[in-house]
C-alpha cells in the first residue's frame, strides 16, 4: 500500500501517502510537499496509528480519494488493534479536505458491511459520489463522507463473491470483478 515510514523514538510509524507526478514523471510541486501528500492518525500520545493506501481515484474537480487500511499500535504492550478501513480525500493541492467527514478532518475510519477492515477499491461517479469496495460489499458515500442512503436504501450492497476490481462504465453503471 501507499505509505511512508519514519523512525520516531525507536519506533517505526507508517503514514498514508499519495504522490502526484507531472505528465513527464517529475513530482508535482503543487501537490502536498514535493509532490507527496500524507496523513497520520495517531489516536493518543501512547497509541500510534498506521495507515496504508491501496487504491486511489481522482474526481472531476481534481480531488484525490484514497482508500486503504488503518490500525493502532500500543508500544507499551506491543499490540496492534482497532483495525479499520480508511477513506481520505485530498484537495487538488494535496491537503486533507476538511469538507469530507468534517469531524475526521478529511479522513473516515470505518468497516465494511460484512465486517471488513480494509478497503481496496474506489471509483468516483459523475456526481462525485464515492464507491468503495470492501471484500464482499460496496458502499457509496456522499461528497461529505456520509453514507449515501439512496444506494440500495442502506448505502451499501453485499456481493456473493469477493470484489477484486471496481470501475464505472460510460453509462455510470458499476462493474465489479
Amino acid at each position: 500500500g501507499g505509505y511512508r515510514w519514519q523512525l520516531t523514538n525507536g519506533t517505526y510509524s507508517y503514514d498514508a501517502a499519495v504522490a502526484r507526478l507531472s505528465s513527464n514523471g517529475v513530482p508535482d510541486s503543487t501537490f502536498g510537499i514535493g509532490g507527496v501528500a500524507s496523513f497520520d492518525q495517531n489516536t493518543t500520545a501512547t497509541v500510534r496509528g498506521d495507515q496504508f493506501i491501496y487504491a486511489i481515484d481522482v474526481d472531476v474537480a481534481g480531488q484525490v480519494v484514497a482508500v486503504g487500511y488503518s490500525r493502532d499500535y500500543t508500544a507499551a504492550t506491543n499490540q496492534y488493534g482497532n483495525n479499520s478501513a480508511v477513506i481520505a480525500r485530498f484537495t487538488p493541492n494535496g491537503q486533507l479536505d476538511p469538507t469530507f467527514n468534517p469531524s475526521g478532518g478529511g479522513v473516515l475510519r470505518t468497516t465494511g458491511a460484512e465486517g471488513a477492515t480494509s478497503s481496496q477499491k474506489v471509483a468516483i461517479d459523475a456526481e462525485g459520489k464515492i464507491l468503495v469496495g470492501f471484500s464482499s460489499a460496496l458502499h457509496r458515500y456522499n461528497q461529505d463522507g456520509s453514507l449515501d442512503m439512496s444506494f440500495n436504501n442502506t448505502g451499501t450492497t453485499l456481493s456473493s463473491y469477493s470484489i477484486q476490481a471496481l470501475t464505472l462504465d460510460a453509462f455510470g453503471r458499476i462493474v465489479t470483478a
